[in-house]
């Protein structure tokens, strides 16, 4: 069996992305056009965010390592 570990933010990606794409697929059952369904709107992100998001990748990537060791 496979193991597949994904990190938090990823998990709260995938729960934010999970609610629209069952919303999508109910109505699409149901007959629904694809320009009726919900969609998720992001901010784009500021370049502060983005360099705390890399800066804290690269924590998370370093401290992994140094716990294998």
């Amino acid at each position: 069996m496979n193991t597949i570990t994904i990190s938090a933010e990823d998990l709260k990606c995938l729960q934010e992305h999970l609610k629209p794409l069952t919303q999508l697929l109910s109505k699409l059952n149901k007959g629904a056009g694809v320009k009726t369904a919900p969609f998720i709107k992001k901010k784009p992100e500021t370049r502060k965010q983005g360099l705390s998001r890399v800066l804290k990748m690269i924590d998370e990537r370093e401290s992994k390592k140094l716990q294998k060791k």
